[in-house]
């Protein structure tokens, strides 16, 4: 036989067991929403990383780019916009097998390179740094970099 009280509890049950299936899904579609976006910004950085590394090594290609009077350049890529800032020479000394005593021995230059890149959707920022050491003439390099023999 079939008494009342058992329907009402396999109701109640039946019911319970719904509510927990359905906060099971709501949480999973939650937890779904989440790493898409953290996937997202993860590729939207990557790609900014990316831009920022070809517009320094556009830069380094040209030797003219690595002198006291260069000045920040501005690049874009998609609706990113970045700066190249001015390069610094952070550090000078006569070239390896060079004549120390030779005025015009040629130098290996070190300077410092930073590509600053703005995402044009969500305002997010990523700054790469670089150094690369550069053999130039004498004088290349800014007279506050103390000379090394």
């Amino acid at each position: 036989m079939n008494h009342p009280s058992q329907g009402a509890a396999t109701l109640l049950t039946s019911l319970v067991i719904l509510i927990v299936l359905t906060l099971l899904v709501v949480t999973s579609l939650n937890v779904s929403t989440v790493q898409l976006r953290v996937i997202g910004n993860t590729q939207t950085v990557r790609n900014m990383d990316a831009a920022s590394q070809r517009a320094l090594e556009f830069f380094i290609s040209s030797s003219a780019n690595f002198s006291v009077d260069t000045t920040s350049q501005t690049f874009t890529e998609g609706t990113d916009t970045g700066t190249l800032a001015a390069p610094q020479c952070i550090h000078s000394q006569v070239a390896a097998g060079s004549s120390a005593v030779w005025s015009m021995a040629p130098r290996d230059n070190v300077w410092e390179l930073q590509a600053t890149i703005t995402n044009g959707a969500t305002g997010a920022k990523s700054t790469i740094n670089q150094g690369i050491q550069v053999r130039q003439l004498v004088g290349s390099c800014c007279p506050t970099c103390v000379p090394q023999l």
